[in-house]
């Protein structure tokens, strides 16, 4: 793959770190790219890290660590035991649409480790559990949707991810702690 991680004067040029509350730190380079750092002691705000889609296709490349997705499909039932929920999370609320009810259908789990990647289609529900400091590129491509998808256990706490931020010396000292010492 070739892709190498930045040193930490290299990322700090590039700008400003956020906690997103899925449990990791983005540093956006710019419309396409972006890092997520996944420091062990940083833990997800909302419940069982929600299963989510994205409003965009991407490929993650695998930096450090390793990187567990599972992929679902929701499958509607008025008996069900999630609800599904188009979301409009761009900022500190979290603005939930129509919902609909259905079961989760857990139809893959993958391995990535430092040196792969992945590619996902914006319309495919998916989690990810990250191991020994993961950090990952994500390369985005074109934005295809208005809104992502969210499911839930029925009557669960609703959580925007970003209703909880970190400080941004604290971003950095997390970021830091999980790139190779430089000797």
């Amino acid at each position: 793959m070739g892709i190498a991680l930045p040193s930490i004067d290299q990322l700090r040029s590039i700008g400003t770190p956020a906690y997103f509350g899925l449990g990791f730190i983005q540093l956006k380079v710019d419309q396409t790219y972006r890092y997520h750092f996944y420091h062990s002691s940083l833990e997800p705000i909302v419940p069982d890290e929600e299963i989510h889609d994205h409003r965009y296709n991407f490929k993650s490349h695998i930096l450090q660590g390793t990187f567990v997705q599972l992929l679902y499909n929701f499958v509607p039932d008025i008996d069900g035991a999630y609800e599904i929920q188009n979301v409009n999370c761009q900022g500190p609320t979290d603005q939930v649409f129509e919902k609909s009810i259905g079961n989760i259908r857990l139809l893959n789990r993958s391995t990535y480790t430092a040196g792969s990647s992945y590619w996902i289609n914006a319309d495919v529900l998916h989690t990810v559990i990250a191991h020994e400091n993961a950090i990952t590129l994500l390369e985005r491509s074109k934005i295809t949707k208005d809104y992502a998808r969210v499911a839930r256990p029925i009557n669960s706490t609703t959580v925007c991810p970003f209703s909880q931020p970190i400080a941004e010396s604290r971003c950095w000292e997390l970021i830091e702690d999980m790139l190779p010492k430089q000797y």
